[in-house]
Order: C-alpha cells, then structure tokens, then sequence
C-alpha cells in the first residue's frame, strides 16, 4: 500500500523521473550564480517524452528536482491530509508563503498563498476564490538532500 508521507518529497532529475501522470513542483536552478527555486504547477505524463509543461510549454532546462503536486485536503483523514493542517487547528505565522486548500462549494483545489492575518487571512480570500479550509507550508526547493 502506497502512504502518502508528512512532507513533500523532492525526487532529482533526470536521475528519477515520474512514473505516472499527473501535476508537479518543479526546483529549478536558475542562470549563472542565482539561487534554486520552485515552480508550481507543471504537467508531466511519461508517454510524452518526459517533458514537463506548463499552459503547454515544454520546461526541460533548469529542472533539478520534482515532487508531486499537493492533492487537496479532503478531511477524512486520508493519507494525503497528513501534510496539511485544518485552519480550525491553527494558522501560520503572518506573512507565511503556504499552500492552501480552497472549498468553492463544488469543488476542493490547491493554490499558493500568502498568510496575511488572522482577520484577513489569505490573499485568496480576498479574491473570492471559496473557503480556505487547510493550509500546509510552501516547501523549500531542492538542496541535493532530502533531509
């Protein structure tokens, strides 16, 4: 049985390439001397020569690692809702970077985001995008060690 872990894994690339379909966050080493940093939200399937997109953009150059895209948080306690934590149970500092899991009443999706405070909360709440139900921490890009 496959277990979703507490942390989002950084997997290097090309040494490891994803075996299914499916979205990912990309660390991409930057020109020259500038520091590595992630990408969010690239397509990837294994059939299409390895290559991940983005708005059907082939990115292949800078890639140096990638993680699978965070599945939104469903609430009954699935393995996958371990890296996230309810907003009921408590919110990140003020001005966190974070992922957070949007309710528009149809439908759970995954943005990035900015805590702002606890009255305003998100950015996203801002734009109306639904409630955010969950946030997780925006992970650090790729090192060359998984820690």
């Amino acid at each position: 049985m496959k277990t979703t872990p507490s942390k989002l894994t950084w997997h290097p690339y090309p040494e490891e390439k994803p075996t299914e379909a499916g979205s990912y966050l990309l660390t991409i080493k930057g020109p020259r001397d500038s520091e590595p940093w992630i990408d969010d939200e690239y397509s990837y399937d294994p059939e299409d020569n390895g290559i991940f997109y983005e708005y059907g953009w082939e990115r292949y150059d800078g890639v140096i690692a990638w993680a699978q895209y965070p599945a939104p948080y469903k609430g009954d306690g699935s393995s996958s809702d371990k890296l996230w934590t309810p907003c009921s149970d408590g919110l990140p500092e003020e001005g966190a970077k974070c992922f957070v899991t949007c309710d528009d009443g149809r439908t759970r999706f995954v943005k990035e985001d900015e805590f702002v405070d606890k009255d305003m909360l998100f950015e996203t709440d801002l734009l109306g995008w639904g409630k955010i139900v969950a946030w997780m921490p925006f992970p650090e890009p790729y090192n060359g060690r998984e820690e």
